[in-house]
């Protein structure tokens, strides 16, 4: 599921309803940019080289058949478009006669929505749902104050189902603490992930602390790693 500002299909941008694509078209750059985030964003290298379609492939016939890959906006402006484009994916994957589904997004926030009833469709219709998700860790005590007092964290997700009771985790780029230090590092002393401000350096061989280097987003994958390209989770490196 993308995001309906700035992406494209086939060159497109403000695609509609929901869509069948072959997954070679995907690996072919059929999806393109993203212009919410910009440095550098769900850009196109990330739709091309998004670690899903291989991993599926390779039990596509083995374990599973792979009937293809249907694609949805999100970010609709009201309840009704939401629902509509969740029904309009749940039918796709109907006349597919699809038995599971594997459910992936690039953004956040609003965006939830529309996967949320989504799964909750596929479900209800007989389709049984895994969903590979972000998790937002960003603490109340930044994003409000107010509630500093209370120890209260988000949320992992800001909109959830009951249908959705089958998530994989692809860990957080916001974390509250520091990633702990690697136990051998090859290669120079500093790290600097924005080319654009050298300044911003940690030493290779300490903890890494993403929001003082970035704040709260990821100059690598722009807000959060959604399809688990790379290992940022706490304990698994």
């Amino acid at each position: 599921m993308v995001p309906g500002i700035g992406t494209g299909v086939y060159g497109f941008t403000p695609h509609a309803l929901p869509m069948l694509l072959h997954p070679n078209e995907i690996l072919d750059g059929a999806i393109t940019g993203d212009a919410v985030v910009t440095y550098p964003g769900k850009c196109s290298w990330l739709q091309v080289n998004n670690p899903v379609l291989p991993a599926l492939y390779s039990r596509h016939g083995k374990e599973i058949a792979w009937a293809g890959c249907v694609i949805a906006r999100t970010r609709w402006g009201s309840l009704q478009e939401k629902q509509l484009s969740a029904y309009q994916t749940v039918k796709l994957a109907k006349m597919l006669a699809a038995e599971g589904a594997l459910v992936t997004w690039n953004h956040g926030g609003n965006d939830l929505i529309e996967v949320m009833l989504t799964i909750q469709g596929l479900e209800q219709a007989g389709i049984k749902t895994t969903f590979l998700t972000i998790e937002s860790d960003i603490k109340v005590v930044r994003l409000r104050p107010q509630l500093a007092e209370t120890g209260t964290d988000e949320p992992p997700l800001l909109f959830s189902v009951p249908e959705a009771d089958a998530i994989v985790s692809t860990g957080t780029l916001a974390p509250a603490e520091a990633l702990p230090s690697m136990p051998r590092v090859v290669g120079g002393r500093d790290l600097v992930l924005d080319q654009e401000r050298p300044d911003l350096r940690t030493p290779a061989g300490g903890p890494l602390d993403l929001e003082a280097l970035s704040g709260a987003y990821s100059p690598i994958f722009g807000h959060f790693d959604n399809y688990g390209m790379g290992r940022q989770s706490y304990d698994d490196y």
